[in-house]
């Protein structure tokens, strides 16, 4: 280290460094939302093929994919709703 960098640095007038902290992530991202929105889906899309594979009856496309949106939005609301909750931010 040479003069001028402990200059420039704050070294020699005794300053302390500055600490760099990251923000604190924010909980309850909607991005998170939607991906546990998505795992929700998929996985009744699953349970429901497993039906059909038992010998159930097919209901149609429009039936299964609202069923399924459905399901979506409501894990994806409340993986929302619970991440807030869970770290006691009051988001929820």
């Amino acid at each position: 280290m040479t003069d001028d960098d402990a200059r420039s640095s704050g070294a020699e007038t005794g300053a302390a460094p500055r600490e760099t902290t990251a923000p604190p992530e924010p909980v309850g991202e909607p991005r998170d939302a939607l991906a546990w929105g998505a795992v929700g889906s998929l996985a009744f899309l699953v349970l429901h093929q497993a039906y059909l594979l038992a010998g159930g009856r097919f209901l149609g496309v429009g039936a299964v994919a609202g069923v399924a949106l459905s399901v979506g939005l409501v894990v994806g609301g409340a993986g929302l709703w619970l991440a807030g909750r869970a770290n006691g931010n009051g988001q929820g």
